[in-house]
C-alpha cells in the first residue's frame, strides 16, 4: 500500500495504480523508478496488449522474465502476478531524462542490452517495428531524452513487403528529425541472417543507398551527422557463422550482440575523429572536406623588397576513382546518363560504350580499359548498388555538379532492349538513349517522369510492349502504353512509337503483337484529330519487315533482337519521321507516309451572284463533317475516323447510314475488325456485322463502318452481375472467372445469346 510520502510505488498485481498515483509513460521514467524501489534488473521494452501498460515488475510470474519491463501498449492488461509501478502525478515530469545515447528501432534494438553496455543510455526499441513505426515515436522520444547520439536499426521488417526506395524514404525522414534535434545518428546496418535469404539483395541495395546518403550528409561538416556501422559485409567477412544468431536464425545471439557492442562503442568514441562508415571495427570512410586551397609564397629580392605570389587551386569537379565501386571522400556517384556523358569531356574520354542494368558492375558511371568482359569505354549502369568488377573504375563528381549541367536534348529514346542496343545517340544528333534491356511498358512508366524532367526532350522515341505480351494481355499492355504517351504529351513533347517486329523466336505471340499495334494505330489517329501536328507518330515495323520478306539478316543470332541491318532500317525510318518532309504524318510504313492529319472541320462556302439590277445575292451554305461513314473496302478507317468498338455503337450507326439489316456478331480474324457491311460479298451474308476480333483483316468487298472519335455511346464498363456460364461439371462461372484469361471473353452465357465479351466489359473491353 502506497503512502503519501512515496513518490513511486509498486501497485498490487493487475493493471491499475493506487489512488493518487498514475502509470509511468516513458521508458526512462520507468528505469529511474527502479532506484527508488531498490530494483536492479531492467528486463526490456515491449508493445504488448497482454501485459500491464507502462512500467511493471515481474517476480516469478509465469511467462515473464524477472525484472522491470516498460510496455508501450496503452492500456495493456492485467496478467497473473505482474505488478504495475506507479508514481505521483508530475513526478516523471520533474526528473531529468536526458541521456547521452538513445537506442531506437525494431527487435534488434529491443533485445539488445544496450543500456547496460553503453553508459547513460536508454533503449526504446520495440519488436516488429518498421521505419514508418519509428517515425511515429521518434519526435516524442527526442523531446523526452534529448540525446547527443541516436543509434537506430530499422528497415529489415519493412523490406519484406515494401520497396527499397520507399523504405529508404522513411529512413531519411527519421534521420532528418534526428539531425534537426541537434543529435548525431548511428545506423547499424542490415545483417545476412540465414532465415531471410530471399530478400538479402534488398538489404544490400538499402544499405548501399544509406552509405551514399551518409557520405553526402558529411560534405562540408567537421563531424558526420550520420554514421554507419556496416554489419552485412563485416558478418560475411567473419564467415557468417550460425553462432552469430539466435535459434530462430533471425535475431542475434549473445555472440552477435558482442560484436555490435564493440563496434558501437568504437563508433561512439571515434578514436580517429570524423569517421562516416565503420566496417569490422575499422574506419572505412571518413570526412575529407572539399575546399578551395590558397597558397601564398613570399620571395625576398636583392633590393630588399618582397614579391608575393598567390595561387588558388580548386578541387577537381569530376574524377576517376580507383577500381572498385565507391567514390573518393568528398565525391558522389553520377546518377544520370547525361551526367555520365558530360563527365567524359571533363576527363578527355571519347568512347561511350553504352547503358546497362547489371548488379555485377559498378553502379552509375564507370570506365573500362582492357577489363576482362567489358568493352572499352564509358558505361552507365542503372543498377543502384552495382559491384566491383576487375579493373572497372567509377567516375565520380563533387555533390551538385550534376545539377548544374544542361541536360536538355532534342530527342530521347526510351524503352526495352531494342532501344538499349540501338546506337541511336550516335545516329540522331542531340539525343540521349535511356533504354534498359528487359523493360516492360510498366517499367518504362516508372522511369519516364524523371527522364522527361531531366532531359526536357522535344521528341520521345519509345519501344515497349513485346516483353509485356509474353505474360500479359493486349488490353493491359495497351493501357500501360497509353499512360506513358499521356505523360509525354503532358510534358510538351511528341512521341514516336516504333512498332513490334515479326522476330522469328516469338511466333507464338505474333497475333498479340498485331492486335497491340492495331490498337496503337487507332489511338494515334484519334489523338491527331483537331491537331495541326500529331502528338503520337507510329513507325509501323511489322508490315514493313513482312514486305521485305522478313529475312533472317534483319535479326541477331538470338532471332529476337535486331542486327545491324535491322537497325539500319530503323535509323532511316526514324530519321524520316523526325524530319517529316511532308508534314503531319501520323503513321509511317516502309519509309512512306501511310496516314496523315486531315483535320475534321465544319466548312462554310459563300457564293456571290451578280443580278441584272446591279445588286448581288449572297448564298451561304455550311457543311458539317459526317459523324458516321462507310469506308472503302478493306480494314481501315479514313483519316479522322476510328473503328466502332461496341455492338451497340455498330447497331446505332445503321440509322445514320439508313441500313436496316443487322446480320449478326462474330469473332473472326479473317473479316474486318469492329463494325462492317457486306453487300454481295462472297462468303458473307448481306447486312451489317459486328466482329469482336480486334485486328481483323480485309476480305473481298467488306467495308468498315467508322465514326468520328467520341461519337459512340459512352461505354458501359460495369459487369453484368446476372451473366453466368455453367461448365460440364455444373460449376457456375461469373465475370471474375472470365477476367483471368482473355480467351474466356468468347464464352456464350447460359442464356445462349450473350457473350462474356458483352457482359464482362471490365475484363474484355480494352476501352475499360
Amino acid at each position: 500500500v502506497a503512502t503519501a510520502a512515496q513518490d513511486v510505488a509498486m501497485a498490487p498485481a493487475g493493471n491499475t495504480c493506487p489512488n493518487g498515483y498514475i502509470k509511468l509513460t516513458t521508458a526512462a521514467g520507468c528505469q529511474a523508478s527502479m532506484s527508488l524501489l531498490s530494483l536492479s534488473a531492467f528486463a526490456g521494452t515491449e508493445d504488448t496488449n497482454g501485459w500491464p501498460g507502462g512500467c511493471y515488475h515481474c517476480d516469478n510470474v509465469p511467462g515473464c522474465t524477472d525484472g522491470v519491463w516498460f510496455n508501450a501498449a496503452n492500456p495493456g492488461a492485467a496478467n497473473k502476478g505482474a505488478m504495475p509501478i506507479c508514481a505521483l502525478p508530475g513526478w516523471e515530469d520533474n526528473i531529468d531524462l536526458s541521456v547521452d545515447t538513445m537506442f531506437i528501432g525494431d527487435s534488434d534494438i529491443a533485445r539488445w542490452d544496450s543500456d547496460i553496455i553503453i553508459p547513460n543510455s536508454v533503449n526504446v526499441g520495440v519488436g516488429g517495428y518498421t521505419c514508418d513505426d519509428v517515425n511515429g515515436i521518434i519526435d516524442g522520444n527526442l523531446q523526452t531524452y534529448n540525446p547527443k547520439w541516436v543509434v537506430i536499426v530499422c528497415g529489415e521488417n519493412d523490406l519484406f513487403d515494401q520497396s527499397v526506395s520507399a523504405t529508404f524514404s522513411d529512413f531519411k525522414v527519421i534521420i532528418g528529425k534526428i539531425i534537426a534535434s541537434g543529435a548525431q545518428a548511428i545506423y547499424v546496418g542490415t545483417k545476412p541472417e540465414p532465415s531471410t535469404k530471399s530478400i538479402h539483395s534488398k538489404y544490400q541495395n538499402y544499405d548501399a543507398l544509406i552509405r551514399e546518403y551518409a557520405d553526402s550528409l558529411a560534405i562540408g561538416n567537421s563531424s558526420p551527422t550520420l554514421v554507419m556501422i556496416d554489419v552485412y559485409p563485416a558478418f560475411i567477412n567473419l564467415g557468417n557463422p550460425k553462432s552469430l544468431y539466435d535459434k530462430d536464425r533471425l535475431h542475434l545471439s549473445s555472440q552477435g550482440y558482442g560484436y555490435w557492442n564493440t563496434w558501437t562503442t568504437t563508433a561512439l568514441n571515434d578514436p580517429l575523429g570524423g569517421c562516416i562508415r565503420w566496417s569490422s571495427n575499422a574506419c572505412d570512410s571518413s570526412i575529407a572536406p572539399i575546399t578551395t586551397t590558397t597558397t601564398t609564397t613570399v620571395v625576398a629580392t636583392t633590393a630588399g623588397t618582397t614579391t608575393t605570389t598567390t595561387s588558388t587551386t580548386a578541387t577537381q569537379e569530376v574524377v576517376m576513382a580507383l577500381a572498385g565501386n565507391t567514390c573518393p571522400n568528398g565525391y558522389v556517384k553520377l546518377t544520370t546518363l547525361a551526367g555520365c556523358q558530360s563527365s567524359m569531356n571533363e576527363l578527355s574520354l571519347s568512347n561511350f560504350a553504352g547503358t546497362e542494368n547489371e548488379n555485377s558492375w559498378p553502379g552509375g558511371c564507370y570506365y573500362c580499359n582492357n577489363v576482362p568482359g567489358c568493352t572499352n569505354g564509358v558505361w552507365f549502369n542503372f543498377a543502384t548498388l552495382g559491384a566491383s568488377n576487375g579493373g572497372a573504375t567509377p567516375i565520380c563528381a563533387v555533390p551538385g555538379w550534376e545539377d548544374n549541367i544542361d541536360l536538355s536534348v532534342d530527342t530521347m529514346f526510351i524503352g526495352d532492349s531494342d532501344i538499349a542496343r540501338w546506337d541511336s545517340d550516335i545516329i540522331i544528333p542531340n539525343s540521349v538513349n535511356v533504354g534498359v534491356g528487359g523493360y516492360t511498358c510498366d517499367d518504362v512508366n516508372g522511369i519516364i517522369d524523371g527522364n522527361l524532367q531531366t532531359y526536357n526532350p522535344k521528341w520521345v522515341v519509345i519501344v515497349c510492349g513485346e516483353n509485356d505480351l509474353f505474360d500479359q494481355s493486349v488490353s493491359a499492355t495497351f493501357s500501360d502504353f497509353k499512360v506513358i504517351i499521356g505523360k509525354i504529351i503532358a510534358s510538351g513533347a511528341q512521341a514516336i512509337y516504333v512498332g513490334t517486329k515479326p522476330e522469328p523466336s516469338t511466333k507464338s505471340i505474333h497475333s498479340k503483337y498485331q492486335n497491340y499495334d492495331a490498337l496503337i494505330r487507332e489511338y494515334a489517329d484519334s489523338l491527331a484529330i483537331l491537331n495541326s501536328s500529331p502528338t503520337l507518330v507510329m513507325i509501323d515495323v511489322y508490315p514493313a519487315f513482312i514486305n521485305l520478306g522478313n529475312p533472317k539478316s534483319l535479326y541477331d543470332k538470338d532471332r529476337l533482337h535486331l542486327s545491324s541491318q535491322g537497325y539500319g532500317y530503323w535509323n532511316t525510318w526514324t530519321t524520316t519521321a523526325l524530319n517529316d518532309p511532308l508534314g503531319g504524318c501520323i503513321r509511317w510504313s516502309s519509309n512512306a507516309c501511310d496516314s496523315s492529319i486531315a483535320p475534321i472541320t465544319t466548312t462554310t462556302t459563300t457564293t456571290v451572284v451578280a443580278t441584272t439590277a446591279g445588286t448581288t445575292t449572297t448564298t451561304t451554305s455550311t457543311t458539317a463533317t459526317q459523324e458516321v461513314v462507310m469506308a472503302l473496302a478493306g480494314n481501315t478507317c479514313p483519316n479522322g475516323y476510328v473503328k466502332l468498338t461496341t455492338l451497340a455503337g455498330c447497331q446505332s450507326s445503321m440509322n445514320e447510314l439508313s441500313l436496316s439489316n443487322f446480320a449478326g456478331t462474330e469473332n473472326e480474324n479473317s473479316w474486318p475488325g469492329g463494325c462492317y457491311y457486306c453487300n454481295n460479298v462472297p462468303g458473307c451474308t448481306n447486312g451489317v456485322w459486328f466482329n469482336f476480333a480486334t485486328l481483323g483483316a480485309s476480305n473481298g468487298g467488306a467495308t468498315p463502318i467508322c465514326a468520328v472519335p467520341g461519337w459512340e455511346t459512352p461505354i458501359n464498363c460495369l459487369n453484368d452481375s446476372d451473366w453466368q456460364w455453367t461448365n460440364n461439371s455444373g460449376k457456375v462461372k461469373k465475370c471474375d472467372w472470365v477476367a483471368r484469361r482473355e480467351s474466356r471473353c468468347n464464352k456464350i452465357g447460359d442464356d445462349g445469346i450473350t457473350l462474356a465479351r458483352e457482359a464482362c466489359p471490365e475484363a474484355c473491353n480494352a476501352a475499360c
